[in-house]
């Protein structure tokens, strides 16, 4: 049993480097979206509507 609880100590150790990836990873995510949507905004005032095509 030793074997298992080595494994487990191990996979317990990362989860906080796991969970702030994944912080890390949410927060960009919306950063990407809220400049987005102000590029999109900007764009329509200017009135570039080639420009308005952004997925």
């Amino acid at each position: 049993m030793p074997g298992v609880t080595l494994v487990i100590n191990e996979i317990i150790s990362y989860l906080p480097r796991i969970i702030g990836g994944l912080i890390i990873l949410s927060i960009g995510f919306y950063v990407t979206n809220l400049l987005k949507s102000k590029l999109n905004l900007f764009l329509q005032i200017l009135q570039l509507n080639a420009g308005l095509k952004i997925y």
